[in-house]
This record gives structure tokens, sequence and C-alpha cells, in this order.
């Protein structure tokens, strides 16, 4: 999975990728849905995600392009 203006995206409790490495973050594929939760981008914008789907010998099948969304920059919260 990627932006297609190259910000990274990470899932939490992996690393958090740099802008010179691919983001390769993956789901299992259930009844057509792959379903993505705990996903990050650090930088508010405008974002669309970029989804490859591979066969099990790695050959690209689809790729799929999602709609425009926005990411914002929610309240402040502090954890005492």
């Amino acid at each position: 999975m990627q932006t297609l203006n190259d910000e990274p995206v990470w899932k939490e409790g992996e690393a958090v990728p740099t802008f010179d490495e691919d983001t390769l973050i993956s789901e299992n594929v259930v009844n057509g849905q792959a379903v993505f939760t705990g996903l990050g981008i650090n930088t508010a914008s405008h974002y669309q995600l970029q989804f490859t789907l591979y066969d099990e010998h790695g050959l690209i099948m689809d790729t799929v392009i999602s709609d425009e969304f926005a990411v914002t920059v929610g309240l402040a919260k502090c954890i005492d």
C-alpha cells in the first residue's frame, strides 16, 4: 500500500518507514475485501491510497486506487 503523493504509510506495532523505502502492509482478502486497521500517515494533507493485489507467486493481479480522503490534525490530548 502506498500513497500517491509519496507520504509513507505505517501500521501500528511496525516500524515507521522512511521516505526512501517502499511500504508493504499486507492483509488477507476475505470475501473480496481486505480490511486494514491501525494505519497511520504522519502529515496532514489530502491522499489517495494505491492497493496492489498479488497472487501466490508475487505477480500483480490488480491495482486499485482509493477515493481521495483528508488527514487532519486532531485536538491535542494529554495523558497523565
